[in-house]
């Protein structure tokens, strides 16, 4: 059946006055179904899929469902993906590009959250709500390539690759607080700040390699993808040798 069939009560919210029962009864399914992808995690809190929050921010599950209520689905949600729902692959091309907007906004962002979650999973740290809100927090407000934990990990990243003394990493990141907004940005003080923040996910001496323009991580699904999948930079460059070497960085799971 096609989704927008079976899922057609997400935008048929009111019926007349009143809330359409139908909807009622779909959101709590909804509620039920990503309480139960998150719940073997230990937390409480999942992504807000109202039209405000636009599955930008993290909430627990009743404060998400008074959200929903209050405001409704954001548009073209049929696939639950942020919820952990497959979307499969064989979709109209009607359904993926009308659905695309809010997926892909939110896919590189997703790829650093997939790194506290998969953390998680392991047992090397607790749940902390800090650190989740840290990897979906934007650098600053209207910011949609870069959150407080993206920077961290890739200026630490920076560090490790080119063996910056802690004075030069201090003085790089007191530089970059002072570009605008400067009140509003969440670029770390120091070395001290940032490391802290990273150490938080107490993650393994794993590398995954960063797109050199920092549009993704070549990480899960993209692990093997030979090039950038937004700025289709390529992640490789043959040596006079022959051999291919990294043109992006590496993002350390550990420092």
């Amino acid at each position: 059946m096609d989704i927008r069939i079976q899922r057609g009560w997400m935008y048929n919210r009111m019926l007349g006055r009143d809330f359409n029962p139908e909807w009622l009864v779909g959101v709590n399914q909804f509620i039920e179904f990503a309480k139960s992808n998150i719940q073997s995690l230990g937390s409480r809190q999942i992504r807000c899929p109202c039209r405000k929050c636009k599955n930008k921010r993290y909430a627990d599950y009743e404060e998400v469902h008074a959200h929903v209520l209050a405001n409704g689905f954001v548009a073209d949600y049929w696939y639950w993906t942020c919820h952990g729902e497959v979307q499969p692959y064989n979709l109209n091309t009607n359904i993926r590009a009308s659905s695309s907007d809010h997926i892909m906004e939110d896919e590189e962002d997703n790829r650093y959250e997939d790194v506290v979650y998969d953390a998680m999973r392991g047992g090397s740290f607790d749940c902390t709500v800090e650190i989740l809100d840290a990897a979906q927090r934007p650098l600053y407000e209207g910011c949609n390539t870069q959150s407080e934990l993206s920077l961290a990990l890739q200026l630490m990243a920076l560090k490790a690759d080119y063996n910056m003394t802690h004075g030069c990493f201090n003085r790089m990141t007191q530089i970059m607080k002072t570009l605008p907004p400067t009140k509003e940005n969440l670029v770390p003080n120091d070395f001290y700040k940032a490391k802290k923040l990273v150490a938080k996910l107490g993650l393994s001496s794993t590398k995954i390699d960063c797109c050199e323009n920092g549009c993704m991580l070549y990480y899960k699904e993209d692990q093997h993808l030979t090039k950038c999948k937004f700025c289709k930079f390529e992640r490789f460059k043959s040596s006079k040798s022959g051999r291919d070497t990294r043109t992006g960085k590496l993002v350390p799971h550990n420092f």
